[in-house]
């Protein structure tokens, strides 16, 4: 079902530079959370980045996953995580 409102030029020119600023606004703030982003990971941060469990975390550990511990507190390098993960890649 489509509706057509008439709005005048004006109205419509108004309108196409508010949806366009709101999308560049959403952009900077993509690209802002991008730059932002940890790159060492707690293991709660990295099952959810990988979405699994601590068991199948513990199973990539076995199989080659590296991590960091300093101090009894063990972080996951994010750019490790993916090279561990596109070594599976089929």
């Amino acid at each position: 079902m489509n509706i057509n409102i008439p709005l005048p030029r004006e109205v419509q020119d108004d309108l196409r530079l508010m949806i366009s600023q709101m999308a560049r606004e959403v952009i900077q703030e993509i690209k802002g959370k991008e730059s932002n982003a940890k790159s060492y990971m707690s293991i709660k941060e990295t099952q959810e980045y990988l979405n699994i469990s601590f068991g199948t975390l513990q199973k990539f550990e076995g199989l080659g996953l590296k991590k960091c511990q300093i101090e009894g507190k063990i972080l996951f390098k994010k750019s490790t995580i993916d090279e561990f993960m596109n070594g599976f890649e089929q």
